[in-house]
């Protein structure tokens, strides 16, 4: 995250001991790598002047990390980029630190399978920024179950003073895509309290799996023939297919419409899955993925994985 810290923090002469903390720790997050800090080079005489007083001991480090910001502050330009800033004001300091202190939270309906699928796309889609903080313990997955995960998130969300930083991240549990599915209402009353929530665009996380990931689950020559026949589906047909226990004898009225066509041999085929452990199996192989595994299998999905990743980093 890309964090300024109002000038006037820097120009109190007299400051709190409470703000003296506080800022430490913001200073603190900036060297660690944990967030960016954004400077401008008007501001460093005051960032000096403030750390040689207050930090004596970091006060060589804080330095050259301000000029260093302030360099990298400077070649960022654009309204999308000057938009992407945190502004800390002085009044607020001690709250705000506290909250980009704090570690940043993920909320999921399953721990550890959603887990293991976002860390995963992570891997696969070179998302730094949050390999870096699940690596360095700097976000952490909570579990939430199926409907209990709005109320998960908001728990977490009552942590945070000023800028809370969860994200609850919600399969569609759409069958068709003109079903809508049940989590895109709790999703928004989530955001309607200020937090962020995500509703993926296919079915569930292992609509995702690229097909190089599910010829190795399970019995191999099944799996092999599994993925052959999805490989004559549609993208919408595949995208809301339950992959964990396959296509039903008997269709629901929601996908009679998408799949009701389909060859008998197709339908007898998918007619069991590949079981739950898709995502595992995901995660295992996240060093060997990448976006091009799932520009192949769907470009939609793909971006849609995209989109969500930047929501993610716009909060770690």
């Amino acid at each position: 995250m890309r964090v300024e810290i109002a000038r006037d923090v820097f120009t109190e002469p007299h400051p709190m001991r409470r703000q003296i903390q506080a800022v430490d720790r913001l200073l603190e997050t900036f060297d660690e790598g944990r967030h960016d800090w954004v400077v401008d080079f008007d501001d460093i005489d005051d960032v000096a002047t403030y750390v040689t007083k207050h930090s004596p001991t970091l006060a060589p480090t804080y330095i050259a990390m301000a000029e260093m910001a302030a360099v990298q502050n400077n070649a960022w330009t654009g309204t999308t980029q000057a938009g992407s800033v945190l502004h800390v004001p002085k009044p607020e300091v001690a709250e705000y630190s506290a909250d980009l202190y704090r570690k940043a939270i993920i909320a999921v309906e399953n721990v550890p399978g959603d887990k293991y699928f976002l860390v995963a796309v992570a891997h696969a889609f070179d998302a730094r920024r949050l390999r870096d903080a699940i690596e360095r313990e700097w976000v952490e997955f909570r579990h939430g179950g199926g409907s209990g995960l709005p109320a998960v998130a908001e728990e977490e969300a009552g942590h945070f003073h000023r800028h809370i930083r969860v994200v609850a991240v919600f399969d569609s549990d759409s069958l068709a895509p003109d079903h809508e599915g049940p989590n895109r209402e709790k999703a928004k009353r989530l955001r309607d309290k200020r937090i962020a929530a995500y509703v993926l665009l296919r079915r569930e996380a292992e609509n995702y799996a690229p097909d190089r990931v599910l010829v190795t689950v399970g019995h191999k020559a099944r799996a092999a023939k599994r993925v052959a026949l999805m490989g004559r589906l549609l993208p919408h047909q595949r995208g809301h297919l339950d992959i964990k226990k396959g296509l039903p004898k008997t269709l629901v009225p929601e996908q009679k419409a998408i799949y009701a066509a389909l060859d008998q041999d197709v339908r007898d085929g998918l007619s069991s899955g590949f079981g739950d452990g898709v995502l595992k199996r995901m995660h295992e192989m996240r060093e060997e993925l990448s976006e091009a595994d799932f520009e192949a299998m769907d470009a939609d999905a793909a971006a849609d994985l995209r989109t969500l990743l930047v929501l993610i980093d716009s909060l770690i």
